[in-house]
């Protein structure tokens, strides 16, 4: 992962470690539906 972000000449900013199961699948609606400016999210139940 440092190497990629190294590659992509960015810095890494990490703003939540863990989410539970539930606060994951609200995450990744938001993002199928591009909402609130989500870019990525993991499938729930997922890495």
């Amino acid at each position: 992962m440092k190497k990629a972000i190294v590659l992509r000449g960015v810095k890494m900013k990490i703003n939540s470690a863990y989410r539970t199961l539930a606060q994951q699948a609200i995450l990744y609606a938001q993002y199928q539906q591009r909402r609130c400016g989500v870019r990525v999210a993991a499938v729930p139940g997922k890495q």
